[in-house]
């Protein structure tokens, strides 16, 4: 995923590395937060990246980044033994048209 999109770029594909072993997982997600503080999260599917299947994608539609400004993500995975994992904080930016 690149750093920087434009407001309304085409369909962003989004993957981030849980850092953690997912084959068990019971549910993938991809918390948000925009510029302005609204928090949400999207299902994601697990993805492999370099043969290793530890990542989570989503893929999201141009309607998605609307607001300019910086948006934080991270990898979100639940498990039934185990107490949940959040991944690392991601950053980028979406600039103005």
């Amino acid at each position: 995923m690149t750093n920087t999109i434009k407001v309304g770029d085409g369909e962003v594909i989004i993957t981030l590395d849980t850092l953690v072993d997912i084959d068990e997982a019971t549910a993938l997600a991809i918390k948000w937060r925009k510029p302005d503080g609204t928090k949400g999260e999207w299902t994601a599917e697990q993805s492999s990246v370099d043969g290793e299947e530890m990542c989570v994608t989503y893929t999201a539609p141009k309607t998605e980044f609307l607001q300019p400004g910086a948006y934080k993500l991270n990898s979100y995975v639940e498990f039934t033994s185990d107490a949940p994992h959040t991944g690392t904080d991601v950053f980028f930016l979406v600039e103005p048209v």
